[in-house]
């Protein structure tokens, strides 16, 4: 699956491209550029949604901080499910951005 991933944090941002990725969700998707890219991802599970995941940081952008929050777009979407829900596909621009809420 052919995937792009652009992030915006605070006075920085990445961007990470896969021709052949076989993760088709937000969180994987991003899981696999921190490991590509070294950088951080903290999340935690919540059970409300069942077995659903909230990302608490981004390399060193923890949410809260400055009023701001980790937020997702994908295929221009804003995301609605928790990231480990969120389904990709072929050609999808995932973007994660730190950001005021609501965006």
């Amino acid at each position: 699956m052919r995937l792009r991933l652009e992030i915006e944090g605070a006075g920085w941002d990445a961007s990470y491209e896969s021709n052949a990725s076989r993760n088709n969700t937000a969180l994987s998707f991003l899981l696999e550029a921190a490991r590509a890219l070294h950088f951080s991802v903290v999340w935690q599970n919540w059970t409300v949604p069942p077995d659903s995941v909230f990302v608490h940081s981004i390399g060193n952008d923890v949410n809260g901080d400055g009023g701001r929050w980790w937020q997702y777009w994908a295929g221009g979407i804003y995301g609605t499910a928790a990231a480990n829900h969120a389904a990709l596909n072929d050609g999808d621009v995932l973007e994660w951005r730190f950001a005021q809420y609501p965006p």
